[in-house]
């Protein structure tokens, strides 16, 4: 049984109605009537439990995005329920705080309630119980239930914002396929056609034997190799764990990895998606990008990182068992002053062997750093170790470099299309 606003009012009205009344304990005679008028009204309210309850919720939908949750209550009976309906989701979803309304349920007729939020968290979001008051004639006091429709879940991914970024990176691909070719032949290149010769090509991509059929000086013209196999490697250990802005490194990292998907498979490439720490957790190769993106959406809203250290060599192992011929290796992580005590510097060096290895690392850092006068010791300390951090980075990035790797270091909102621009450096060039 629950009470109703109005129960208030009533027991207030009727309470100094009483008070006028020349009657002995007053007070005593109108508290018991009033018990008694509330349960006669709540034991006439119908039974909730002959309701037809059914919940429609999204089973994916993108972390930001809105969640719409429709309740269906239907009623078989023959008599006309006064309904309040309360969908209840965890505070993730950050639902709308208009409260419920009560609202008529005739007979053989179905009632919908659509709650509205925005789901603000990656993960799995379980909806809570749906409850439903239903009040008596007096409108007083009534039934209230809380029940579990059925088990609705919904799979909150990745938002994908560095998908504005693909647009302007398609168009470049486009551009490297269709209109340049190109005489400098890469690892990554394939061969194209023949072109007559002129001044300023290079002479090695002379064709001599097409030379002698054509009579005239022909040239081999190359293109962006295709179905070439990319890994992407997302680490989720320690690293990933930091926060960056209003989320995880990891998190970010995902918007990396969603837009050199999308990118390499229009390009007509292979991509492997792979996440790990201690080992390899997750795995994902799909034949289509919006399946490919889907399947890293769901894969890593299941995925929270944790304080373990990662295990790179877990990397050589893997791309051992993945590329037979060249491929290009993204490696998502930070680049920390500690590189060949972590062992990603060993790791990256024993894969630039046979292949083309990129690290991109992702920091919220600052252009300058300037200490005030009038800080506390406590901020001159932190801000010593922010400086000491930011130069153990540029340290690292700057070994990556004199070693051979291709590494790059952005903030949350260049580092994607930075490394966008990379593989398309690496499909022109090889």
């Amino acid at each position: 049984m629950y009470l109703r606003p109005t129960a208030f009012y009533f027991f207030l009205i009727g309470g100094i109605f009483f008070l006028l009344l020349p009657l002995n304990n007053k007070l005593l005679i109108w508290v018991l009537l009033y018990a008694l008028i509330v349960s006669i009204d709540a034991f006439l309210a119908p039974r909730v439990q002959k309701l037809e309850i059914v919940r429609e919720a999204p089973k994916a939908i993108r972390r930001g995005q809105r969640l719409e949750s429709t309740v269906r209550v239907t009623n078989r009976t023959n008599r006309t329920y006064n309904l309040e309906i309360a969908d209840h989701w965890p505070p993730s979803a950050t639902l709308s705080k208009t409260p419920p309304l009560a609202q008529p349920l005739r007979p053989r007729k179905t009632l919908s309630v659509t709650t509205v939020g925005i789901a603000q968290r990656r993960g799995i979001l379980k909806a809570g119980p749906v409850t439903l008051r239903v009040y008596g004639p007096l409108r007083l006091a009534g039934r209230q239930i809380s029940l579990m429709p059925n088990s609705t879940s919904c799979l909150v991914t990745p938002p994908f914002n560095s998908r504005v970024h693909l647009p302007v990176k398609l168009r470049a691909l486009k551009l490297l396929e269709g209109t340049q070719r190109t005489i400098m032949r890469g690892a990554g290149s394939e061969f194209d056609s023949l072109r007559e010769y002129v001044p300023g090509d290079d002479i090695r991509d002379i064709d001599w034997r097409a030379t002698a059929r054509a009579k005239n000086p022909m040239v081999r013209t190359w293109q962006p190799e295709k179905d070439q196999k990319n890994l992407i490697f997302n680490d989720y250990g320690r690293s990933g764990a930091v926060r960056i802005a209003d989320t995880t490194r990891f998190e970010q990292q995902i918007e990396v990895a969603l837009l050199l998907t999308a990118l390499a498979m229009h390009a007509g490439d292979k991509v492997t998606y792979l996440e790990f720490a201690q080992k390899i957790s997750g795995k994902v190769t799909a034949s289509s990008s919006s399946t490919m993106l889907k399947e890293i959406g769901k894969i890593s809203a299941q995925t929270t990182p944790n304080l373990e250290a990662s295990n790179f060599q877990e990397l050589v192992k893997e791309a051992n068992l993945h590329l037979r011929h060249q491929g290009i290796i993204f490696i998502l992580t930070h680049l920390s002053g500690n590189l060949l005590d972590d062992g990603l510097l060993s790791a990256c060096q024993t894969l630039r062997q046979r292949h083309i290895v990129v690290v991109v690392s992702i920091d919220e850092k600052e252009d300058t750093f300037s200490f005030i006068d009038s800080a506390t010791p406590q901020e001159y300390l932190l801000q010593a170790g922010e400086l000491a951090s930011e130069l153990e980075s540029q340290r690292a990035l700057k070994i990556m470099h004199q070693t051979g790797i291709r590494a790059i270091r952005g903030s949350t909102k260049d580092s994607a299309p930075k490394a966008a621009d990379i593989y398309l450096e690496i499909k022109q060039h090889g």
